[in-house]
């Protein structure tokens, strides 16, 4: 695969996705290969192109072998990017540089959602097969946009969703598909079961324990203001 062939049919179908408002300066580091990319976003175009030394919004860092993957839908870009912690060190490893405000982060996670496919319709395949433990659980996301999030999530039996005392400053809410367990949210102790949907205030924990033998499935929902 030409790397830089690949980058630049991505980069057509992307110009027609972004609002020309988006300013967002971009490397791609592959680390198996010797030359890194820059991909720039102005005024609704996008130009790929050899990495400078210029500031940067953001650094990626993947191999190429991940972004074949990516290519072909056997991950999403957004699913090999998350993170639990920004500490963390993801497949699709990525670090904001030294140009970068908070404002450009809705830029980078429609970039990640978007960039990957030549479609104009984003398809996201589901299952335990094309998902990541983050958060404690198996995890999809798939979509972000500001005031809305959404992701599915598997949690196995034995495994946990989320820590004690996690916390987001927005409402979520936790639809689940399959399965049985125990919660904490809100601080309230109860069950949750298929065919339910929970509505958690902001503010409040949201901690899922698997006490069962089935997998629980569910979908995830942020939304509000800081969402």
């Amino acid at each position: 695969m030409d790397l830089l062939e690949s980058l630049n049919r991505l980069v057509v179908e992307y110009a027609q996705k972004i609002d020309k408002n988006v300013s967002l300066d971009m490397s791609l580091k592959f680390v198996d290969v010797p030359t890194a990319y820059d991909v720039q976003i102005s005024e609704g175009k996008v130009a790929v192109q050899p990495s400078d030394e210029s500031p940067k919004d953001v650094h990626f860092t993947l191999s190429k072998d991940l972004f074949e993957q990516i290519l072909r839908g056997d991950i999403e870009a957004f699913t090999a990017a998350a993170k639990g912690d920004f500490r963390e060190e993801a497949p699709l490893d990525w670090r904001v540089g030294n140009s970068f405000s908070p404002e450009k982060l809705k830029h980078i996670y429609h970039f990640l959602m978007y960039f990957f496919t030549e479609s104009p319709v984003k398809v996201t395949k589901i299952g335990e097969q094309y998902a990541r433990k983050v958060h404690g659980a198996l995890a999809i996301p798939l979509y972000y946009h500001e005031g809305l999030r959404s992701a599915w999530y598997m949690i196995k039996p034995g495994e946990q969703l989320n820590e004690e005392g996690d916390k987001n400053p927005f409402e979520q809410a936790m639809i689940v598909l399959q399965g049985e367990g125990q919660a904490k949210f809100a601080g309230e102790e109860m069950r949750v079961r298929k065919n339910r949907a929970y509505h958690i205030p902001k503010d409040s924990e949201h901690v899922v324990y698997n006490d069962g033998e089935e997998d629980i499935v569910l979908i995830f929902l942020a939304y509000g203001k800081g969402a």
